[in-house]
């Protein structure tokens, strides 16, 4: 999770936990977190407890969500047709990516990265 987001939650220092490993980003640079924070996450009518990592950096997203939650959702996935699937006891649920705002949040970043 992104700084900028964590204050906007309305969260404080006091809501974190420390942290003692180093992050590993995409382009293998390491950044040290801030500390981390445990907050409920709810999906459709599943809720599952998730630790997030609060790091001071700017990104185009709020959050990068890892593999845990989804695991904890015993989800399937398609990275394709962008789509994920998981049982609830009410049935399967099914949560459909967004193929337009996921390219122009690609091309955003391209285009920041040169300045």
């Amino acid at each position: 999770m992104y700084n900028n987001l964590f204050h906007k939650m309305g969260f404080t220092q006091k809501d974190l936990k420390p942290v003692r490993t180093p992050l590993i980003g995409f382009n293998s640079s390491s950044i040290l977190p801030l500390e981390k924070i445990t907050l409920m996450v709810h999906v459709g009518i599943v809720a599952v407890l998730v630790e997030f990592v609060v790091i001071d950096s700017d990104c185009l997203y709020n959050a990068i969500m890892g593999k845990t939650w989804l695991h904890m959702l015993r989800e399937a996935h398609s990275f394709y047709h962008q789509k994920i699937k998981f049982p609830t006891p009410r049935g399967i649920i099914e949560i459909c990516g967004d193929q337009p705002s996921l390219k122009s949040y690609f091309y955003a970043s391209i285009k920041t990265r040169g300045k």
